[in-house]
């Protein structure tokens, strides 16, 4: 079924969101500084804000980003292992 409002209580009430959003990019060099490859990568993250418990404003800011930056990592870790 549905949640009711008790559930709400236990997670917590959203109010708002943050979105985080990444610009990756990874160069890949040898030994001497010559560079082999770059990878590009952008990512984004939604984050709720909520009442009572779970995240505070700046925890979701900080989360979305933290997230999109995964993300992003990820993809570039896709595209390195499909070349190698």
């Amino acid at each position: 079924g549905l949640p009711t409002l008790g559930s709400a209580a236990i997670v917590g009430l959203p109010i708002g969101h943050s979105k985080g959003v990444v610009k990756l990019r990874v160069e890949v060099k040898d030994q001497y500084g010559t560079l082999i490859k770059k990878y590009k990568a952008r990512a984004r993250h939604f984050s709720f804000v909520t009442c009572y418990w779970g995240y505070k404003r700046k925890d979701a800011e900080n989360k979305s980003v933290d997230r999109a930056f995964a993300k992003a990592m990820k993809k570039i870790k896709n595209k390195i292992t499909l070349e190698f």
